[in-house]
């Protein structure tokens, strides 16, 4: 186990994206992550890795519109979990389920 890295928990799909589940300390994150076809040099991600990633939170930006229970990102919903995850995010090393390591 690396606390300094992001545990890959689950990896689901909603329309045109993944969704990767993370998990770091105590802590869950939902990372989205648009469908594209294969990248030449891919390191493919995969439940149980762990990766340095760096992740942005898209909730913050007041320019996406929020729903009680979600928000609308690139005119997909994507619905919060509750119980652990309260925000969305992305991060630049992913492309797919491709991780372009920085």
């Amino acid at each position: 186990m690396n606390i300094n890295k992001y545990h890959v928990v689950k990896i689901d799909s909603a329309q045109n994206f993944y969704l990767i589940y993370l998990k770091r300390g105590g802590n869950y994150f939902k990372v989205v992550s648009e469908k594209i076809e294969k990248a030449n040099n891919c390191e493919k991600i995969k439940k149980q890795d762990y990766l340095s990633l760096s992740i942005n939170l898209i909730t913050g930006n007041s320019k996406i519109p929020f729903k009680v229970d979600g928000i609308i990102y690139k005119e997909t919903a994507f619905v919060f979990e509750r119980d652990s995850i309260l925000n969305i995010y992305e991060a630049d090393q992913l492309t797919g389920l491709c991780y372009n390591k920085k």
